[in-house]
């Protein structure tokens, strides 16, 4: 059985941003953009999850998607005093939070609620800091094992263990705890996946093999142009003889070309590893039970889904998808099994598990969009800790996050778009029942791409950047406007002539 759902069975989202009465800027989710097949095997592993049927599971990714995609609509417009989002299961809307009554009043849309906080991201990271900085001094920093903001309560959250609560307590004192800090205490303690285990498809770490005994294996992440991206824990870049690395047969692959987690004590938990010879990138999954579907093109397939949305990982030992939400972003952890080193940045999973040898694997949204690169869980002691036994907690390294780190080599996630220049098949100019006499607005859409695309607009007051454009214009003349999208393949162009609106 196959399954397919499309955005506009639930209505235009059309978000607009209004500075007094005047429009500022508009925003426009495009009706009728598809999505890709839906596996029934996710489809399954997402029932299961949430204890619903599947027709319900479709309609929940489906508005999971919308909102993921509206959010990064509106970040490329910017927002101002952003304190964070999520999206709310039981309304089924994306929840935009800022500081700022102004800001506040500024977004609405159909599926769009915006809600009043009183600290903004930076503000909570101040927060932080100051927290981490009052227990380095006093030399309590060992005790905490993860720290994050939670946006949803508006606080900074240190995670400390159960035996230091109370001193870690004591040396942050009330003028911190009542000002958005917030201490939690845990006896679950968070691992890495990767370990001496049985042989399995993905990969195998063979100097390591070769040095210490054992198969050292890991799961490929994300395919890149000329390799692919995995947890940084899974080889070192060290040295003048790289790790290197092999297929579950032992059979050479490439080398690691640079791993953070080797480069320093706190880093983030990934590596790019360079193919030789023979060995074809491809912008797939392999999903297992799900089998192979390609990486989704929407905005380069590396949209970042929100808090409260579904997320399912694939490993080469426990196969998947292994599904669970996401509770919380930029976490940083003290894994119990890392010698010390401090990952920072990881997504928190709600559910979910992860065995030896699932680091490096993929974690998907939806249809097809990668989100990161797992880490490893958190789980019970009771726990065997084999899959599918749920962990409390699973991570996953931000994709955006690698992409960043290794930015000198340019690196592209291969996406089902193909190395081609992107699409501008969404597009909407001008759009329909929005605008006024001497007003107009035109819309990309959704842009489809291998790699991040550029986009702009060409119009009578110049060139704007971004994928919306909102312009004056003289009732009665003739208006010229230029869509354009750029990635590294190439540029799309495409020319809009209309009446300036009368009414």
């Amino acid at each position: 059985m196959q399954f397919r759902f499309k955005l506009k069975d639930f209505g235009s989202n059309a978000v607009s941003l209004f500075s007094g009465s005047a429009i500022a800027s508009l925003l426009f989710v495009v009706p009728g953009a598809s999505a890709n097949d839906l596996n029934p095997d996710m489809l399954q592993a997402v029932s299961e999850l949430y204890g619903i049927t599947q027709e319900q599971a479709i309609d929940r990714l489906a508005r999971e998607t919308e909102a993921a995609l509206t959010l990064h609509t509106l970040q490329l417009q910017g927002i101002e005093n952003f304190a964070g989002s999520w999206f709310d299961a039981e309304s089924g809307k994306l929840v935009i939070a800022v500081s700022d009554a102004g800001a506040r009043d500024q977004i609405q849309g159909a599926n769009v609620e915006a809600v009043l906080v009183q600290r903004n991201l930076k503000e909570l990271q101040l927060r932080l800091d100051d927290a981490v900085s009052t227990l380095r001094a006093s030399r309590q920093d060992s005790a905490v094992v993860s720290q994050h903001v939670d946006v949803q309560s508006n606080e900074v959250v240190l995670t400390v263990v159960e035996t230091s609560l109370a001193a870690v307590s004591s040396t942050l004192g009330n003028e911190l705890l009542t000002d958005g800090v917030r201490i939690e205490s845990t006896a679950t303690l968070p691992e890495l996946s990767t370990g001496l285990v049985r042989a399995a498809t993905g990969t195998r770490n063979l100097t390591w093999a070769g040095q210490y005994g054992g198969e050292w294996p890991c799961s490929v992440g994300a395919s890149v142009e000329d390799g692919f991206i995995t947890a940084g824990h899974c080889g070192s870049a060290q040295g003048t003889t790289p790790n290197q690395i092999g297929d579950s047969s032992g059979a050479p692959l490439g080398h690691f070309e640079e791993s953070a987690w080797f480069a320093g004590n706190p880093s983030i938990d990934s590596a790019y590893v360079q193919t030789g010879a023979g060995w074809t990138p491809s912008g797939t999954v392999q999903g297992y039970s799900d089998g192979i579907f390609p990486v989704a093109s929407d905005w380069g397939g590396i949209v970042q889904f929100g808090i409260g949305t579904t997320v399912c990982r694939y490993g080469q030992t426990s196969g998947g998808p292994h599904c669970g939400t996401i509770d919380a972003m930029d976490v940083d952890i003290v894994p119990t099994n890392g010698g010390g080193q401090t990952i920072v940045g990881t997504t928190r999973v709600n559910g979910g598990c992860s065995d030896d040898g699932d680091s490096g694997g993929p974690w998907v949204a939806s249809t097809g969009f990668i989100q990161g690169t797992n880490v490893g869980e958190a789980r019970h002691t009771s726990d065997t800790g084999s899959c599918p036994t749920q962990a409390v907690w699973t991570y996953f390294q931000p994709i955006t996050d690698a992409l960043v780190e290794f930015d000198d080599h340019d690196l592209v996630v291969l996406t089902g778009h193909g190395a081609n220049a992107p699409s501008l098949e969404n597009v909407e100019c001008p759009v329909a029942g929005l605008g006024g006499p001497g007003l107009f607005s035109c819309n990309t859409g959704v842009v489809d791409s291998q790699g991040k695309p550029s986009v702009q607009w060409s119009g009578s007051s110049g060139i704007k950047p971004g994928p919306v454009l909102t312009e004056t214009c003289t009732v009665g003349q003739t208006v010229y406007v230029t869509a354009q999208a750029t990635n590294t393949y190439g540029t799309t162009t495409k020319y809009y002539s209309f009446p300036c609106p009368s009414f």
